[in-house]
């Protein structure tokens, strides 16, 4: 699946907001800088890894549930 967008910032693209629920891009829950910390989550929740100890360990983002299924 495609999860999130891009959209030009000056000479440059950068990733839009992501929706957590339904991996759309422009306008979610998840902002630009959470992005990598939302990737890792995401995974680590596909993986098994509870979600405690994802927080404990990952301070920003949350799993995009849409990647999930």
């Amino acid at each position: 699946s495609v999860i999130g967008s891009i959209e030009r910032s000056g000479n440059d693209y950068v990733s839009t907001a992501i929706d957590s629920t339904t991996g759309a891009g422009g306008g979610g829950d998840i902002p630009f800088e959470e992005t990598l910390g939302s990737m890792a989550k995401t995974l680590g929740t596909a993986l098994g890894v509870d979600r405690a100890t994802l927080d404990a360990h990952i301070e920003l983002g949350k799993p995009v549930t849409a990647a999930l299924a």
